[in-house]
């Protein structure tokens, strides 16, 4: 569904004479329009279990989680079992690159700190 949606929206950015910094912003602009149309109203809310659940009832198309919910998703019981994959997120432009997040709790001592030894005692 997501690439017809896609499709949908270029064929209707060249028919308009939308180059392709227009057609981007076009898509940024009307981006809000999937939700509670495509999205369920709360899926800019959702937390990992809530869209985890969502997408491994087959509800959703994409979901973006952490790599437990590989597991969980390919569990003998779960309905999507061995029809997930995986793909690095999209990248803005020819120049762009695709990005993620590093998990954890982001604890880190500056090295400009007077006192590193001091400043990493738990």
């Amino acid at each position: 569904m997501g690439h017809e949606l896609q499709r949908r929206h270029h064929r209707r950015c060249r028919r308009q004479g939308d180059d392709q910094q227009s057609g981007r912003d076009h898509g940024v602009e009307n981006g809000g329009r999937v939700v509670n149309t495509i999205t369920p109203k709360g899926v800019l809310n959702y937390g990992e279990e809530e869209a985890r659940g969502v997408f491994q009832s087959g509800n959703a198309v994409f979901m973006r989680n952490w790599p437990y919910a590989w597991n969980l998703a390919n569990s003998p019981d779960s309905p999507i079992k061995d029809k997930v994959g995986v793909i690095a997120l999209p990248k803005g432009g020819t120049g762009g690159r695709h990005a993620a997040t590093l998990g954890g709790w982001q604890l880190a001592v500056s090295k400009y700190s007077k006192n590193p030894d001091l400043a990493a005692i738990s």
